[in-house]
């Protein structure tokens, strides 16, 4: 109880001794108040004056607090605004810094041809004109910039500072572009005036002639311009102009001289172009293969159709999916035209493969538009390599109006016509056609269309196949032996000498050199069914089939071979397997309907006979149709 007792008082002291609170007055007021009725009370008006100031504060700490917020306000706007014109200054900065191509200047005139109305815009006006002219001829994949230096894009003023936008971009272009300035001025001669302007960093070039004659002088000093400017556009003008060797100079002296990676690349390239279109294709394919080593464009392609023209057809296919590779990589121009580039590559590399399905699948939409810095103003050629691959020669032979129409010059057509209606007859077996079309066509047929260097191969086959042994064995033997198509026209002219030995020898080279595409293995299975080693015929197709699951020719021959061993369900399987490929082919509707035919299917057969007579045949195969029909047409 005791020591409660002290806890409670000890605990009350302490109470006790705290320091005073003072006295709230607002609660003294208020209990005041509580305590007095009269309405005007001295305790009454004290609560009431302290309500109004109490509102008073509230209403100015309000004021106070938009003030804060609208100056917040104002300074993100500012600051947005800063942002906005940093980045507007950045992205002009940036568009500056690609700034490339010509920008031509007002020239300085005399004061009395001024008055007369030939001003210094109107002058370089003039030889602006006569670069565009230039720029259209070269052709080229990404035209080059030429624009005026007097036109504005925009008069809106930076406040505070009199300086035009415009005036900001010109003077970004020409702190950060690449842009090259042409200047100039005219002066009066005894002969008329005389024009003379100079590159940005450049000497002086100059072209004189009559007063009135001012397009022929724009002209020409043009021509000088862009020579000395931009040398690679002037050696595509020139090899647009069928200049070769003018071109070839410039080219050369770029490649060994030139300080951008770029340009050199570009040379190589372009020496590469020229060198194949001359037949030079040893020299091409070392150009090109420098070219891609600098990182240049499209050199992946030029190599396929140079490879390819040497008859080293599994490197032309390597090419070809790495030009694919290059421009799906590459994302250049608008979608469509990357879309169109990507299906010109990819066509190309089914011609290679042998999926002609899909390679005129691919140029199909493309026969009517310009190829970006393409050869010609269409695939003519390209769409009838495909349908000779789909057996329909006929439809190959139609389109040569159009393909000549669409070629750049009469020349290359001719070239292009000459390649291809070789192999149109070689694929028709019409033999004297071979041999008249090289003997009367281009004395250099594209290559590349060709499948080798020369005509030398096509020219000993088709003797081999008219009975002329001894020249076709002396011709083969002068092909080169890292050629596809040379190797396998070696080993069919072996064959039709009797040596089988021989030609199963250069199937087998053919196959070693190029073994990843089938179409030795295919050759090879047309030559074993003719000796009727059927189950030799039905390994050789089934080879070339898994190499190339979209070629037609493989399971014909398979379907022929099972056929001519009383296998009619299976080769009508096989026949059935190959049409998607090649459905107008005719020779496989024809073999179709036989085997049909001993089926006791005979409707099915005539309709597939029917489809024969209707498509392109050989005679040999025209016969064997009459035969089977009892009748010659349907």
């Amino acid at each position: 109880m005791a020591d409660g007792s002290t806890a409670r008082t000890k605990r009350n002291g302490a109470r006790k001794t705290a320091a005073p609170t003072t006295p709230d007055p607002i609660e003294i007021a208020m209990e005041a108040e509580a305590g007095d009725a009269a309405p005007d009370s001295p305790a009454r008006r004290v609560l009431l004056g302290q309500e109004r100031l109490i509102g008073a504060d509230l209403k100015l700490r309000g004021w106070e607090i938009a003030d804060r917020r609208a100056a917040f306000g104002l300074k993100l706007l500012l600051a947005l605004a800063a942002l906005g014109a940093a980045a507007a200054l950045g992205a002009m900065a940036w568009t500056a810094s690609k700034a490339d191509g010509l920008v031509v200047e007002a020239f300085s005139v005399p004061p009395d041809l001024a008055r007369q109305g030939m001003t210094g815009t109107a002058v370089a006006a003039a030889v602006l004109d006569e670069l565009g002219r230039l720029n259209r001829a070269s052709n080229a994949a990404q035209s080059l910039s030429i624009s005026d230096g007097w036109s504005a894009q925009s008069h809106v003023q930076i406040p505070q500072t009199g300086v035009s936008l415009d005036e900001v971009d010109r003077l970004l272009r020409r702190w950060l572009g690449h842009e090259t300035h042409v200047t100039g001025e005219v002066s009066l001669t005894a002969a008329g005036m005389a024009i003379s302007a100079r590159a940005s960093g450049g000497s002086t070039v100059s072209a004189a002639g009559p007063a009135d004659g001012l397009p022929a002088i724009a002209a020409g000093l043009a021509e000088q311009l862009l020579a000395q400017a931009r040398p690679i556009e002037y050696a595509r003008v020139l090899n647009m102009r069928q200049q070769p060797e003018a071109a070839i100079r410039i080219y050369r002296a770029l490649a060994a001289a030139s300080e951008s990676t770029a340009e050199r690349a570009i040379a190589h390239r372009s020496l590469g172009g020229i060198y194949f279109t001359q037949g030079r294709l040893a020299d091409a394919a070392a150009e090109l293969r420098e070219a891609i080593r600098l990182g240049a464009p499209e050199a992946h392609l030029v190599l396929t159709f140079v490879e390819h023209g040497q008859g080293h057809n599994q490197v032309a296919a390597e090419e070809s999916a790495l030009a694919v590779a290059e421009v799906q990589r590459r994302k250049v121009g608008s979608a469509l035209q990357q879309t169109r580039d990507l299906a010109y590559a990819r066509m190309h590399h089914a011609l290679m493969v042998g999926d002609y399905r899909t390679a005129e699948k691919l140029v199909a939409p493309l026969l009517e538009t310009r190829r970006r810095g393409g050869f010609d103003t269409s695939r003519r050629q390209d769409h009838m390599d495909a349908l000779i691959g789909l057996h329909r020669t006929g439809d190959a032979r139609r389109e040569v109006p159009l393909m000549l129409r669409a070629s750049r010059t009469v020349e290359r057509g001719e070239s292009f016509r000459t390649a291809l209606m070789v192999k149109a007859a070689a694929a028709d077996q019409d033999w004297p056609g071979v041999l008249e079309t090289l003997a009367t066509g281009s004395t250099n047929p594209s290559q590349a269309l060709m499948d080798a260097p020369s005509g030398d191969a096509w020219r000993a086959l088709a003797l081999a196949r008219m009975g002329r042994l001894p020249e076709a064995q002396a011709l083969a033997a002068t092909l080169p032996r890292d050629c596809y198509r040379c190797l396998r026209i070696r080993a069919e002219v072996a064959e039709a000498a009797g040596d089988r030995r021989a030609a199963d020898g250069w199937f087998a080279e053919a196959i070693r050199q190029n073994p990843a595409l089938p179409f030795a293995d295919t050759d090879w299975a047309r030559v074993r069914l003719a000796r009727r080693d059927l189950d030799g015929a039905i390994k050789a197709a089934q080879a070339a089939h898994r190499k190339q699951r979209a070629m037609a020719d493989p399971l014909e021959v398979w379907g022929e071979a099972l056929l001519a061993k009383g296998d009619a369900k299976g080769a009508a399987a096989k026949f059935a397997e190959a049409a998607p490929f090649a459905p107008q082919w005719g020779r496989l509707h024809l073999k179709w309907g036989e085997a049909l035919a001993k089926l006791g299917n005979a409707d099915e057969a005539k309709v597939h006979w029917r489809n024969a007579a209707g498509l392109d045949l050989t005679p040999a195969e025209r016969l064997t149709l009459a035969k089977v029909t009892g009748k010659r047409t349907f």
